[in-house]
């Protein structure tokens, strides 16, 4: 249901005259939900604002865009999970491991809060010129790891797109 467009679920769900879309996420357990709300309704935003912040899509195009995001949830999580196992394989204790890396991509978030998320000038102060942040993202990007992910999450706005194609 969740990638249905509005012309879909209208013709599923009969008589109903006001169709709205909301994608809460899993840690709206936390108050920390950015819910995409289409199209825009006072009511379900202030709902939906009491378990995070309300983002209104203008129409079902960036809306299905930005659904895309949320397939990045269990990606984001084995990528940390790829850093902890490095850390163990490394004969790091997992307390450790896990208190590192928690304070590092809880750090790194208020890097991005506090850089007001111009993401260009955020990488290029956490280079050191020949550096190792400067290697690994010289590295990744030689394997293509940012252009395969952009091609990948672009698959999904397709399966999205294509699910009301049917």
């Amino acid at each position: 249901m969740s990638t249905l467009n509005l012309k879909t679920l209208k013709k599923l769900c009969g008589p109903v005259k006001n169709i709205i879309k909301a994608c809460p996420l899993p840690m709206a357990r936390f108050g920390l939900s950015p819910t995409i709300i289409f199209p825009k309704n006072k009511q379900i935003c202030a709902l939906f604002d009491g378990i995070g912040s309300s983002i209104v899509a203008q129409n079902e195009n960036q809306n299905n865009h930005m659904w895309v995001m949320g397939s990045l949830m269990a990606s984001y999580v084995e990528l940390i999970s790829s850093f902890q196992d490095y850390l163990t394989q490394n004969k790091i204790k997992a307390n450790h491991s896990e208190k590192y890396l928690n304070l590092f991509l809880t750090g790194m978030l208020f890097e991005l809060h506090e850089s007001k998320f111009d993401l260009k000038k955020l990488s290029r102060e956490l280079q050191t010129k020949g550096g190792i942040n400067e290697e690994l993202l010289k590295r990744l990007t030689q394997d293509k790891v940012f252009i395969n992910l952009k091609k990948n999450l672009n698959k999904i706005f397709q399966r999205i797109k294509n699910a009301n194609n049917n």
